[in-house]
């Protein structure tokens, strides 16, 4: 029974420890009918491995579905591509502004651009936790 606000996934356990579980998943079928496919990092790998939180008490090898808001996809959509973007044209429209010349502001921008995924990778433990995962045994 698959809800309208939840994106799923079919893996395996790979480990289980006495606080966190570690997931296989693997491109399946359904990705290629499900909505949120064309900005799934997903699609351009066949396995993804994904550290849960949580007692699960299972065993490696078990296959399980895992479970995730898509508006917790929607966030990462925001941060890893929106933001960006958004982020790059506006530094680019601020720097061409200042007449520093177009090679200057575009260097600039991608280094600005640069600074704040360098920010996202530092600070990854505290957005990690605005994400949760939960797991089903199949």
């Amino acid at each position: 029974m698959k809800s309208e606000n939840q994106i799923t996934h079919e893996g395996v356990i790979l480990s289980s420890g006495p606080d966190s579980v570690t997931v296989m998943i693997s491109q399946n079928v359904s990705c290629a009918g499900c909505q949120a496919s064309g900005v799934c990092n997903l699609n351009d790998r066949n396995n993804k491995i994904l550290k849960i939180d949580g007692n699960y008490n299972l065993k490696p090898g078990s296959k399980v579905i895992v479970t995730v808001n898509l508006s917790h996809g929607y966030l990462a959509v925001f941060l890893g591509y929106v933001m960006p973007f958004v982020i790059l044209i506006a530094s680019l429209l601020v720097t061409i502004s200042m007449s520093l010349g177009e090679l200057a502001a575009g260097l600039i921008s991608l280094g600005i651009t640069s600074f704040y995924y360098i920010l996202l990778f530092l600070f990854r433990k505290h957005v990690s936790k605005k994400f949760s995962f939960s797991l089903k045994t199949l």
